[in-house]
């Protein structure tokens, strides 16, 4: 179990997280509205400007196939050498930098409170759980720079995001698009899975995304 010291920690500066499928699936969006490209430049919703990919895209709509000379989705199991022990992710690092003021957020969120426990004088270890979800997160010392475009999987993203609104949330507005597609404003009108989104962030930065999935890609559960 990761653990925060109570005492300050140093400036952050680090890595981001990927979403769990390939390259990624929306930009990131800062306070003010405005969204961040595939390669960190600001693009405004009105202008739906985006940089263009030269990698493949990825399925978006409906559990579509794709094939390119590196991948196929869904990957068949057949011919990988997959692993037989079972390995459950379990729990992710959130860096902060006040433990109080991020469980309070958390709290405000909804999310389930595991632990909160003074191990030490100075550690103490505090474990969050979203609403359904079989993973869980952990404060942890902000040694790191803040996570990014960490996913949340939703069935309806106005229902979603109008609930974190109502619990006192700073949610960005809807958007939607594909992969190499610029973002445009509001929910996908075809309902596509995987393609509408909404994002927001802790008091230390960490983002989350809200991403509707109504279909799974085939092979995924």
């Amino acid at each position: 179990m990761s653990s925060v010291p109570t005492t300050s920690a140093s400036k952050r500066s680090g890595p981001t997280s990927p979403f769990h499928h390939l390259e990624d699936s929306g930009p990131a969006v800062d306070t003010d509205g405005s969204q961040r490209g595939s390669y960190g430049s600001i693009v405004s919703i009105d202008d739906q400007v985006r940089p263009q990919r030269t990698s493949a895209q990825h399925p978006m709509y409906q559990g579509a196939t794709m094939s390119t000379s590196h991948m196929t989705i869904p990957s068949p199991p057949e011919g990988q050498d997959l692993a037989t022990i079972p390995m459950k992710f379990e729990v992710t690092p959130i860096p902060v930098t006040d433990v109080d003021r991020a469980k309070s957020f958390y709290q405000r969120l909804g999310w389930r409170l595991d632990i909160d426990l003074q191990l030490t004088e100075q550690i103490r270890g505090v474990q969050f759980t979203p609403p359904g979800s079989l993973a869980s997160i952990q404060f942890a010392p902000p040694s790191a720079g803040p996570l990014q475009r960490l996913l949340l999987v939703v069935e309806n993203i106005e229902a979603s995001r109008a609930e974190l609104i109502d619990r006192g949330i700073d949610v960005s507005e809807i958007w939607h698009g594909a992969p190499g597609q610029p973002p445009e404003p509001g929910r996908d009108p075809a309902g596509g899975s995987y393609v509408s989104h909404a994002a927001f962030s802790d008091p230390d930065g960490n983002q989350w995304v809200l991403q509707e999935v109504t279909e799974r890609i085939p092979g995924r559960v």
